[in-house]
């Protein structure tokens, strides 16, 4: 595997930065969209939910498509379409045109991570391959503390609809760089990279050791993430909150996930990446369960903290898991299945996500806080144990070889 390439590095980071960040920019707008277009709340959503559903189509359509005819080719026309949806948002007339850009745009935009996890593939392993997908996850992370805030301050003062010229002059920069520095894969003589049927690619991803595994566990802690970054904007209206208020906050719980994938980066040459997986699920659910009936004792109704300080632990872990998990699930496959494993990495954690989401944010309002806090629970405990499942086998595994050794 080739060392890593700054320039490289940095164009895949950005073209993932994409992807959450025409999700997450826009989310501070929701309650002003819904009195501008007169609409209710919850077709409002609609925005965030199909768009979510549109990333999981196009998800599973880049991944094969990438393999098959070359990961820059696939990552320019999503960028033509992201201009589209850019502009469809931006002139929109109604609640449904925007509904119809928005999805257009996320689903567009959701090329770059599916391209970028396949280029990981190519052309890392190991060790490198941890660190570049938590450089990759960075590019992520800089999407999810920026957007919240730079979409609320655009809302306040230039209005929602000029979040779209900003995302059209971000994706003519990424145009540029894939155009400049994306590589492309280069196949092997064993390997044609020009014949691969998408349905058997992600059978064979799906039957790799592992993957089903760490594809729910990553779906999991996705799905609770998106419920919360979707269901708190509207807890914080009806509070009386403005929207920079769930701007700043974000930025608390986004920085100490950067601090877990830290962690993981710097931790990968002496923790086992098992024992790192299991511990960061278990600091994600410890921190719902503990901190949420505690800071209910301590606060008024309503506060903010209520919501971003739990939250803010639990990603700790989430980021120390995400990189080993990712990592493992690109090793699990083969040569050829690369772009079908970034698409079903993208594809089945944005479907859980779009589904918890709407289903919290179609709750009868007084209740949003409590199905949110059952949903945490839930996502954070099967997350756990799916982790807790490979690890025993594992163990049982070896078990099994060191016995057999004896006879």
């Amino acid at each position: 595997m080739k060392a890593i390439n700054v320039s490289i590095m940095v164009t895949l980071a950005f073209l993932a930065f994409l992807g959450p960040f025409s999700l997450t920019v826009f989310l501070p707008a929701l309650p002003s969209v819904a009195i501008d277009v007169e609409s209710s709340i919850g077709l409002v959503q609609l925005s965030i939910s199909l768009a979510m559903l549109g990333v999981v189509v196009a998800s599973l359509i880049v991944g094969p498509a990438a393999d098959a005819i070359g990961r820059k080719p696939v990552m320019v026309v999503s960028q033509v379409l992201c201009i589209a949806g850019c502009m469809i948002c931006l002139f929109a007339p109604s609640v449904i045109w925007l509904i119809i850009g928005r999805t257009l745009l996320a689903a567009a935009a959701s090329s770059g991570l599916v391209i970028s996890r396949a280029v990981i593939g190519d052309r890392f392993s190991g060790k490198a391959a941890v660190l570049a997908v938590s450089v990759v996850t960075i590019g992520c992370i800089l999407a999810l503390l920026l957007g919240p805030p730079v979409g609320g301050w655009m809302v306040d003062y230039l209005g929602w609809r000029s979040l779209f010229w900003l995302q059209a002059i971000l994706v003519f920069m990424a145009m540029f760089a894939t155009m400049q520095w994306l590589p492309e894969q280069e196949c092997t003589m064993e390997v044609d990279c020009r014949d691969r049927p998408g349905i058997a690619a992600f059978v064979r991803v799906l039957r790799a050791p592992t993957v089903a595994t760490w594809l729910l566990h990553g779906s999991l802690h996705y799905g609770g993430l998106m419920a919360f970054v979707s269901a708190l904007p509207h807890i914080l209206a009806i509070n009386g909150e403005p929207p920079t208020t769930f701007g700043i906050g974000m930025l608390v719980p986004i920085l100490t996930m950067t601090l877990g994938i830290g962690l993981a980066v710097f931790g990968r040459y002496k923790v086992a990446p098992l024992r790192a997986i299991v511990s960061g699920s278990l600091l994600a659910l410890l921190a719902i369960m503990v901190l949420v009936p505690l800071l209910k004792m301590l606060l008024p109704a309503g506060h903010p903290a209520l919501y971003f300080a739990p939250v803010s632990i639990a990603v700790v872990g989430v980021g120390i898991a995400f990189p080993y998990t990712q990592a493992a699930i690109i090793e699990a496959v083969g040569e050829m299945d690369r772009g079908a494993a970034g698409a079903l990495m993208g594809a089945l954690p944005t479907l859980v996500g779009a589904l918890a989401a709407q289903g919290v944010v179609m709750s009868p309002a007084a209740y949003i806080p409590r199905v949110l806090f059952a949903l945490a629970m839930f996502t954070s405990s099967l997350s756990l144990l799916s982790a807790l499942v490979v690890m025993w086998a594992n163990r049982a595994q070896d078990t099994i070889s060191r016995s057999s050794g004896e006879f």
